[in-house]
């Protein structure tokens, strides 16, 4: 069982929006499209397989499944959990765990950043009525956590 070590209340929600790369990366290693899957999430516990889950390439078309879950840590907080499965090349799969992955401190920093951003960003923005949206980039984040 994994222990949580968050200090902070994240949703699940930011996670799947922050972590769409990460979550497409461990897609398309099977052939699995994420790009086209994740605008049209199932609900939780749904098994997706056959012509229903996207694919990359057409050899794989059928021959792939996706079951989304959230976990809930011990103060209730849910986490994604995609386990990407394909029939071809003897069976392949490959699992995204959300927890591990917030876990990962760049990941988090960066993750609190943002949410941080938008919303002093959506503050400014209403109170001007000018300013655009400030968005940084993740190597941006990283060199002023350092700095």
């Amino acid at each position: 069982m994994q222990q949580n070590t968050l200090r902070h209340k994240v949703d699940m929600l930011s996670i799947l929006t922050h972590a769409k790369e990460a979550i497409a990366n461990a897609a398309a290693t099977i052939d699995i499209d994420a790009g086209a899957l994740l605008p049209c999430l199932p609900d939780h516990s749904v098994f997706l397989k056959g012509n229903e889950v996207p694919v990359l390439a057409k050899r794989y078309k059928g021959c792939c499944s996706v079951r989304f879950y959230y976990n809930h840590t011990s103060d209730g907080q849910p986490w994604p959990f995609f386990r990407f499965y394909t029939f071809k090349d003897g069976g392949l799969s490959i699992d995204f765990n959300g927890l591990r992955w917030l876990g990962n401190s760049q990941n988090y920093c960066y993750l609190l950043m943002q949410i941080a951003l938008s919303q002093f960003s959506t503050t400014l923005h209403m109170q001007s009525g000018c300013l655009p949206p400030i968005r940084l980039m993740k190597n941006s984040v990283q060199s002023i956590l350092w700095f």
